[in-house]
């Protein structure tokens, strides 16, 4: 249908390959993406854009934000029209005099930014040129206003994307006491604690994820400080930056910490065996049929210990992650050949420095050599070649 509007019609004859099929769903993309460019156009220079009949206006950026569930904020300043959002994982749209031009999350903020006149941009339009005075005033009003809306935010909201942000900025001298009591920083309970309280301590411990007896340690208040969540692992970076502000107490090695507690043996038997996650399951269950069809009348268990596995040397044995030196299945699973051969030739308890002397190595070199053991070996392994983990261990009754 035709449109009788006043103004200047745009037709686009492109390239005959790059044209998509009349059904494919890249138009409804292209629409969307030319509404989105075009969303403030009208609002900052009274030009209006019609895209197939349809306007695109979006109205006044100031109500961008008005219907927000989150925590939000508008501002207007000599250079730009601001509305917030605490939706960090959005990113921020940024707007030159009503043109989209680029997302940028590195604010941690959600919301729109509209320029009052033109941004300085690069030659591909996509983004803001370094030296633009108008958005080095922009940058400064957004900071603040990130900062009043981040104080409207309580800690426990506060995303891994905020949480970083902020550590970024209290590596400067002027956020440093800012947020220095927000609770940003994650111990090995998985419970947060500040720069404050991180400063306070004598002295603290490092994890990059679960280690034995650290979240125990905690428990006993020490502090203990899990890098794998990514705002405490840019802490531990920035506080080695002699570049940096932030300082922090020396460090004490969390294992002998634990150790000297006595909050970790360390030997663990996991009991609940569904904690054990898809890959550990699968191990233990191979183990257990092997252990079977080789013959070797003792329990196998799964836990935590710095070594592989572990006997009573009468009933039982224990495997751990390190015995798996590859996820390559042929690998994983001579490995797991081994490991159980060599506790079954441990006659007595093979926790904490246990005997391998003339007796324990012919006993094991016997038990690896055994013919029957090889066969029983293979035949396993082919059968599950054939069949497949869980058709195996359906038939020997183990769960995957």
């Amino acid at each position: 249908a035709e449109h009788h509007l006043e103004g200047m019609l745009v037709e686009i004859d492109h390239y005959e390959d790059e044209v998509p099929d009349p059904d494919s769903y890249r138009w409804r993309r292209y629409v969307r993406d030319l509404r989105k460019r075009f969303a403030y156009v009208q609002s900052r220079t009274g030009v209006s854009v019609v895209i197939n009949g349809e306007p695109v206006d979006k109205g006044d950026p100031l109500e961008a934000v008005a219907d927000s569930p989150h925590p939000s904020l508008t501002r207007e300043t000599d250079d730009a029209i601001l509305a917030l959002e605490y939706t960090p994982h959005e990113g921020l749209d940024i707007y030159s005099n009503g043109l989209y031009v680029t997302t940028k999350r590195e604010y941690g903020l959600g919301g729109v930014v509209v320029s009052k006149g033109n941004l300085t941009l690069n030659f591909a339009r996509n983004d803001i040129q370094s030296g633009c005075d108008r958005w080095q005033r922009i940058d400064d009003a957004l900071e603040q206003a990130r900062d009043d809306l981040y104080a409207d935010v309580s800690d426990d909201r506060l995303t891994a994307e905020s949480r970083e942000v902020m550590i970024e900025a209290m590596a400067s001298e002027s956020s440093d006491k800012q947020w220095a009591e927000r609770k940003l920083f994650q111990l090995a309970t998985k419970s947060r604690i500040s720069l404050e309280e991180i400063q306070a301590a004598s002295k603290i411990g490092w994890i990059d994820g679960a280690q034995k007896g650290a979240d125990k340690l905690v428990e006993r208040g020490y502090v203990v400080l899990d890098t794998s969540d990514a705002a405490t692992q840019r802490l531990r970076d920035l506080a080695t930056d002699e570049d940096t502000s932030i300082a922090v107490p020396e460090t004490f090695d969390v294992g002998e910490q634990a150790e000297s507690e006595g909050v970790w043996t360390g030997y663990h038997r996991i009991e609940d065996e569904s904690q054990l996650n898809a890959d550990q399951r699968r191990y233990l269950s191979f183990a257990r049929v092997l252990a079977r069809e080789l013959g070797i009348e003792r329990d196998v268990y799964y836990g935590e210990a710095n070594a592989d596995a572990w006997t009573d040397g009468r009933t039982y044995i224990v495997i751990t992650d390190s015995v798996v030196t590859s996820r390559q299945r042929a690998v994983w699973m001579h490995d797991l050949y081994l490991v159980v051969l060599h506790e079954a030739a441990h006659e007595t308890s093979s926790r904490d420095r246990p005997s391998h002397g003339h007796h324990f190595e012919s006993t094991f070199r016997s038990l690896v050599e055994d013919p029957d053991n090889r066969s029983s070996f293979a035949e396993l392994v082919q059968q599950v070649v054939d069949e497949g983990f869980e058709s195996v261990f359906e038939e020997y009754r183990e769960d995957l």
